[in-house]
Formats: structure tokens, sequence, C-alpha cells
């Protein structure tokens, strides 16, 4: 159900449970294809009769690291690119908000741009200590 998916981890720790983890390089940079995976997902977990709760999780030392270079290389030179990340940062609010079945977060380390987004929207956000919260789009 999910193999459309591959920049994202799957498994189900228990019945019900679909955990889903941002396993990528850069503290969990999120790439051109992550990034439409991440809005994209939350459709397929609404439909998804096996699943009660889903738990979105960072791998390693972090949550997310927000946008990859490749990412935001594209979004700087091909306007095209920019309109659709732009697209999926919409969709990644609207499909998480739309989602009828509980989303917890479990943040960690630094959570920036669209994984924060998630973290934040999630039904229930779990914060540890570590946790840095970051808005990549402001002036440190």
């Amino acid at each position: 159900m999910y193999v459309e998916f591959d920049e994202l981890t799957f498994d189900r720790p228990a019945a019900g449970v679909l955990r889903i983890t941002l396993d990528g390089p850069g503290l969990n940079s999120v790439g051109p294809a992550l990034h439409r995976q991440i809005a994209d997902v939350w459709r397929v977990v609404d439909r998804d009769a096996d699943t009660d709760v889903a738990l979105l999780r960072g791998a390693g030392k972090g949550f997310s690291s927000g946008g990859s270079f490749e990412l935001l290389d594209e979004m700087i030179e091909d306007p095209d690119s920019r309109l659709r990340v732009l697209r999926e940062a919409r969709d990644l609010v609207f499909n998480i908000v739309e989602c009828s079945k509980p989303i917890v977060s479990a943040v960690h380390g630094p959570a920036v741009g669209a994984g924060l987004v998630a973290a934040l929207l999630a039904d229930v956000s779990v914060v540890g200590r570590t946790a840095r919260i970051i808005d990549g789009h402001t002036r440190l």
C-alpha cells in the first residue's frame, strides 16, 4: 500500500499503529521526492483500513533539518519547481488536516520546514528536550 513512498520508512510496531519514519541524509533533509511524498502519504493513511493511528518520527539525531540543498536549488533556479513546491506545501497542510486518522508526531533534535509543518500539524505532538523548533523562513 505504501510502495510509492520510497523516501519514507514504514513499520507497524503494534496492531493498528503505522509508524512513518523520515530517514534520509543530512538529519532527514527533505529533497524534491520526499517533499511530494510527505504531502501525499496522508491521503493513503486516511484510506488504510489497517491503520488506527499514525506515528511520524525522524530517524537518528533529529526529526528533519528541512529542505535539502537540491530542493532549494530547484526552487531558486526554476519558477515551475517553485510553484510545485508551494502547491505541495499547501497539500501537506490540507492532507494532514483532512486525515481522519489521529496523527502523533515524536519530535527530537531539529525540526525545520516541511518536517516542522508535519510535526506541528499532528493531532498530538510529543516534543523531547532535545527538540529545536526552527522556522527556516526567518532570519536567525
